[in-house]
Parts: C-alpha cells; sequence; structure tokens
C-alpha cells in the first residue's frame, strides 16, 4: 500500500508501536512518513530512524490514559536524536474518546511529572 501511495505521490502516515514493537516506526521512517503515531515502545533504532527521514513522533496522550498502557513513549529518545513530537487526541470512541486539545496537551505534563 505504501509503494501504491508513493508512485501517486500521497504522503503516509501509520500508527505504529502501540501495544508493542513490530517494526512499524522502521517502516514508516523507510517511506519517509509524515508521521509515526502512538510510538510507546520504539526503541532508539526507531527514533534514529524516524530523525533520519524527519519523520514526526505523534503522541496520543488519550488512547495511553485510556487504555492504561503502562508503556510510556521515549520522549527522551526522541529529543536525544532530535526527532520533532506533535500532540494529537486520536479521537476514537474505542480507545481515546478524548476531543480536548488542552486536556491533552496538559495530560503528558502532568504524566511525565
Amino acid at each position: 500500500m505504501f509503494d501504491v501511495a508513493v508512485d501517486l505521490g500521497l504522503p503516509v502516515k501509520l500508527h505504529a508501536e502501540q501495544l508493542s514493537n513490530i517494526g512499524g516506526t522502521q517502516l514508516a521512517a523507510r517511506y519517509k512518513a509524515l508521521s509515526a503515531d502512538h510510538v510507546e515502545y520504539a526503541t532508539d533504532a526507531d527514533a534514529k530512524a524516524l530523525a533520519g527521514a524527519g519523520s514526526v513522533a505523534v503522541i496520543l496522550p488519550g488512547a495511553f490514559y485510556t487504555l492504561r498502557e503502562t508503556q510510556a513513549p521515549p520522549i527522551q529518545l526522541f529529543r536525544d536524536h532530535g526527532v520533532p513530537m506533535a500532540l494529537a487526541t486520536d479521537c476514537n470512541p474505542g480507545s481515546s474518546p478524548l476531543t480536548s486539545p488542552l486536556l491533552t496537551m496538559n495530560m503528558p505534563a502532568r504524566y511525565s511529572a
């Protein structure tokens, strides 16, 4: 699917490493994705790959909170490797019913302290 998207000149994004590490960030980086979203289980190698690709690591605190995830995204690795980061609500009824941008910005500050 990514090959076809690239052939059509369409940018790609990928939900990756949300509940485990299955190589999604590496795939996203290989295709120079706009972003890899969730990334709780991203590794040092994943952070390096995202940095090299110029891809954004999107942190989704609503899903993290709602699913009671215990593995936090490796924020310091992203900082260390210069990976751009963004926050998003991931608004969906199953795993992230969060709609508030203000709460989305507050949650990482609160839970990383």
